[in-house]
């Protein structure tokens, strides 16, 4: 039976979208154009790109660079849709019945049917508790699970198949923005001479950090030898508790028990209390009062109020933000598709 999983792990993480003003100008033109490309005249004076203001252009190669990364992974995604289309048409055909056939069967063979229990929890949740019945909303809610059910039943065929079958990943690699972001004294782990250096701000309390803290695991992992991961807190705005938390993760890096006291956060992240942080202390195995020490001489503070500046400086506006070799990648990336870009700059070397 395939192992269930729940709907958000479904979910692909979406970009927000660009809108641009276009003219009749060639739209491809104006991506990643030269500064000495002509954009307007005035009085029979030519205008290029370099002459607009500073800021303009930095918004424009931001933008740009956003438009190059979403594109590219829109490209993935597609691919990876394209990749279980024809997995399953193949089965399909060897079984001689069509692919919604094979994907009911898959579906019954596996008898994950919504339970009462479920059924009830999910009603709960979605508080239509506030507006209709449970008799009435009952039948919507089994609907409903079941098409996510079978959604599940779908992924589980497709990763089995996927399993066995050879597949390569040829996205074209656009030539994207780098930012100037240096190390400093951020806890890494990695040769510091590896060829592929990522920088990653994260907020420990942030549900996509999270998850890109697996993504991590699994990079470094993949790369012993060649990848240099280097993590720097930035807290969002307004959250005392992830402000303690990076300034206590800087004062365990201190210690040189950054890591330890990383993964024991991200253990607990769905259930820290606010006053979390003095047992966080002791099972990553940190000294007490040189930690209290160091939270009171303010270098904590400092520490991640320049962690801020640099990343608000090179464009970041939320987290997980991820510069690989300074291109600055926001939110969490696939795997294979992270894959790709490291192995790209492999490649540039």
């Amino acid at each position: 039976m395939y192992k269930r999983v729940s709907l958000i792990a479904l979910i692909l993480f979406m970009h927000p979208a660009c809108a641009l003003i276009t003219s009749n100008a060639d739209s491809s033109a104006l991506m990643m154009s030269a500064p000495n490309q002509v954009i307007g005249h005035i009085n029979g004076k030519a205008i290029h790109r370099r002459d607009l203001l500073s800021e303009d252009r930095r918004r424009l190669a931001d933008a740009e660079n956003e438009i190059q990364i979403r594109t590219l992974e829109l490209l993935w995604a597609g691919l990876e849709e394209k990749y279980t289309q024809v997995l399953l048409a193949d089965l399909a055909k060897k079984k001689q019945i069509s692919v919604s056939s094979l994907l009911e069967n898959a579906y019954k063979r596996n008898a994950i049917q919504p339970s009462e229990s479920e059924i009830q929890r999910a009603f709960t949740a979605s508080r239509l508790a506030d507006v209709i019945p449970y008799a009435d909303a009952r039948p919507m809610i089994e609907r409903e699970l079941t098409e996510q059910n079978k959604r599940i039943s779908r992924l589980g065929l497709t990763q089995e198949l996927r399993s066995k079958a050879k597949i390569t990943y040829d996205l074209p690699m656009p030539h994207f923005r780098r930012f100037d972001i240096a190390e400093g004294l951020a806890p890494s782990i990695g040769p510091k001479n590896a060829p592929v250096h990522l920088v990653v701000f994260l907020d420990f309390l942030c549900s996509y950090c999270k998850e890109g803290d697996s993504l991590l695991t699994e990079l470094a992992k993949r790369y012993p030898q060649d990848l240099r991961i280097s993590i720097k807190g930035y807290p969002l705005p307004n959250k005392t508790l992830s402000r303690e938390l990076a300034e206590a993760g800087h004062c365990a890096h201190e210690q040189g028990k950054y890591w330890s006291f990383h993964q024991r956060v991200f253990l607990r992240r769905d259930r820290m209390p606010a006053q979390a942080i003095p047992a966080l202390v002791g099972e990553a195995g940190l000294e007490a009062e040189q930690f209290n020490a160091c939270i009171a001489s303010g270098r904590a503070s400092m520490a991640i109020s320049e962690n801020i500046t640099q990343a608000q400086r090179n464009g970041v506006t939320g987290v997980p933000a991820m510069f690989v070799n300074g291109i600055r990648l926001n939110g969490v990336i696939p795997l294979p598709l992270m894959e790709k870009i490291v192995d790209h700059e492999f490649g540039q070397l």
